[in-house]
């Protein structure tokens, strides 16, 4: 999390209580919050992320993750599945309608953060009452087959 928004994660108990919060620290400002006051993007990152890292899950299906998230929260988010991919030998379904998404996922097969034989892309078209998935080849040079 800390690698992805850029902010510390930190449990909180006020003195004289036993209540826990989940606190964050901007890591530019040193300013502190709550989790809860961090925005929704923030909360449902810490969510996808604990389920991705529970051992016995190795499949798990993520329909736009992308949703309240910044341009560059959502690149390094998928940097960080990628390495969680190649690292915990897991297989994440991604459904999205982000091109900042998209191009992210590129830029980590460019990169070499994960394998081009590791990543398969569809655009899914409906056209009346069917639906058609169309695989979308990926080519060496971060191009899809047909764009």
């Amino acid at each position: 999390m800390e690698e992805i928004t850029g902010r510390e994660f930190r449990l909180y108990t006020p003195p004289g209580t036993t209540t826990v919060y989940l606190q964050t620290i901007d890591k530019k400002s040193r300013t502190p919050t709550y989790l809860v006051n961090d925005g929704f993007g923030v909360n449902q990152l810490v969510y996808i992320l604990a389920k991705i890292h529970r051992p016995e899950i190795k499949t798990i299906l993520i329909e736009e993750p992308e949703i309240h998230l910044h341009p560059t929260v959502i690149r390094f988010f998928i940097r960080q599945v990628c390495s969680i991919i190649k690292e915990e030998r897991k297989q994440i379904i991604l459904v999205t309608h982000s091109e900042t998404l998209v191009s992210s996922l590129l830029a980590a097969i460019r990169e070499k953060i994960i394998s081009l034989r590791d990543v398969k892309l569809y655009l899914t078209e409906k056209k009346k009452k069917q639906l058609f998935l169309e695989n979308k080849r990926l080519m060496k040079k971060d191009k899809l087959k047909g764009d």
